[in-house]
């Protein structure tokens, strides 16, 4: 059968290989890990949804900027570096208004130097009046959630290859105690 003969030695500090309860606890913190990897990616996926139907079917308006949040967002990787990226939240007065309602926010994936009282075009979700984005910027696209879906995959099959590990070497020890 192919792959019965790959024996991974993982190891610790020491000289002895990791037992088989170690394995198993690092195999379950790595499942933990990929449930919200999907449970983010499921996530950002119905945000794309609504930003694609914004995007297709958004009712045009024009809109006056009321105020600019620009957001930062800071994430730090294990090897000490650091990526800074920004998103903005605008909130518009819009003439005439749409779906019943004056004002709306705007999402936009990257930071914007808009000024209180500049007109802005701005694509109004139908069903959804109190969203909007800027047109041809999507908030979120389909690749964002690819992105995590696929870290959800690596980490589920990671803890899958452990936990095959950890059986293997129970069934070893089973065998050699007989």
């Amino acid at each position: 059968m192919i792959g019965t003969d790959l024996n991974v030695r993982v190891r610790r500090r020491g000289s002895r290989p990791a037992g088989p309860v170690s394995l198993s606890l690092f195999g379950l913190l790595l499942l933990a890990i990929a449930v919200l990897f999907f449970v983010f990616a499921f996530h950002l996926r119905a945000e794309g949804a609504q930003s694609a139907y914004t995007q297709a079917h958004g009712i045009a308006r024009q809109g006056s900027v009321i105020s600019v949040q620009n957001i930062q967002h800071t994430s730090h990787s294990q090897s000490g570096g650091t990526s800074v990226f920004h998103t903005a939240r605008i909130t518009v007065s819009l003439n005439p208004p749409a779906g019943g309602l004056s004002q709306t926010t705007v999402n936009v994936p990257h930071q914007v130097s808009y000024v209180s009282g500049q007109t802005v075009a701005v694509l109004v979700d139908p069903r959804a009046p109190g969203y909007a984005e800027l047109p041809g910027v999507p908030d979120v696209t389909a690749k964002d959630w690819y992105a995590a879906l696929g870290g959800g995959i690596v980490a589920a099959l990671l803890a899958c290859f452990l936990g095959w590990q950890a059986i293997k070497m129970i069934r070893r020890r089973r065998q050699a105690a007989y």
